[in-house]
């Protein structure tokens, strides 16, 4: 593979990554590459090989008087320096192109739009509609916010990411012994902290449904379906039996059972203004500790495509296609 295809493959990563191409369009552009240069690294052969003869004429010329010397110690330093220079700019460039890489593969995972928001009203005002923001008796704060649309199975998805902290205060009693041995019994303020991440979607039903694993509490008719495995993951309540059984089809039971697995402390909420809050213990949905490898245009393809359809939310997303897909008309009617 010659040093001039090469050139020519950087200079179109290069385009791409000014112009802020997408992780999808970034991984085009690499698949396009590898057919061209697989392997993207620079042949140095020539510019080693004018490095290593410049250092034996310099050694040579030291053997020589210094008329002799000096007529081949300029053209040694000179190779030298142009093939030594060639080599370190070079590598420096991949190097260079490899961090911008790496850097706009990050940015556009974080491509969701951020809300700006005072931490503690976007929590009461979050705790207005959903229980999940309702916790914590001292304290409770939106970390961050993040908008989204996803392109789901049936329809795109205007979702939000969101990080919530809160914490409870309780009072415990310490008993130690005073300096007369008397026991002394005192009260202490003991605060624990909680961190929780939630997708908040938008979807196209309005009910009044609630599916815990966590901090489960009474919100209407208990529900029990028919799989214990399910029933001993999650508690059930909502408006009424029927928009319940409706909307916990065998598939999304079975799906709710596999992200169980995946995800701590899962709750769903189904909410009557026709969003559903997916919570769940901090999660980084985002995974941007993937290192993107310049030199093999293939595999940065490949990592760039899966990237870029940002798994994790489109796995948990999938309870909205599958409530789409099976339970929504029915819902509809009811709702």
């Amino acid at each position: 593979m010659s040093n001039e295809a090469i050139l020519e493959s950087l200079a179109e990563i290069e385009a791409a990554i000014e112009s802020e191409s997408s992780n999808q369009d970034l991984s085009r552009i690499f698949t396009r590459v590898s057919r061209r240069t697989p392997k993207i690294r620079f042949d140095h052969t020539r510019c080693s090989m004018g490095v290593g003869g410049s250092f034996l004429l310099v050694i040579f010329a030291f053997s020589l008087p210094w008329s002799g010397a000096a007529l081949l110690l300029i053209p040694a330093v000179v190779i030298g320096g142009i093939s030594g220079s060639l080599i370190l700019s070079r590598d420096e460039r991949l190097s260079r192109i490899s961090k911008k890489l790496q850097a706009l593969y990050e940015a556009n995972l974080m491509q969701l739009e951020a809300e700006v928001f005072d931490p503690e009203d976007k929590a009461n005002e979050l705790g207005s509609n959903y229980f999940e923001f309702q916790r914590g008796d001292y304290s409770r704060e939106v970390l961050s916010l993040h908008s989204g649309l996803s392109a789901g199975d049936t329809a795109d998805i205007p979702y939000q990411v969101i990080q919530f902290h809160w914490v409870d205060m309780r009072i415990v009693t310490r008993v130690t012994t005073d300096e007369k041995g008397n026991r002394v019994e005192k009260e202490e303020e003991v605060f624990d902290h909680y961190y929780r991440t939630a997708l908040l979607a938008e979807i196209d039903i309005q009910i009044d449904a609630y599916i815990q694993s966590y901090h489960c509490e009474s919100m209407g008719v208990r529900w029990t379906t028919t799989s214990r495995r399910f029933n001993g993951i999650y508690k059930v309540h909502g408006e009424s039996e029927i928009v319940l059984a409706k909307l916990l089809k065998p598939a999304l039971v079975l799906l709710l059972e596999q992200l169980a697995a995946e995800y701590a402390d899962l709750n769903f909420e189904f909410c009557p203004d026709g969003t559903m809050l997916i919570s769940m213990r901090q999660t980084h949905l985002l995974d941007a500790s993937v290192d993107i490898y310049l030199a093999d245009a293939a595999q940065a393809a490949e990592q760039l495509m899966i990237a870029a359809s940002q798994p994790k939310i489109q796995r948990i997303l999938s309870v909205c296609d599958e409530v789409s897909r099976f339970s929504i008309n029915e819902l509809r009617r009811n709702s």
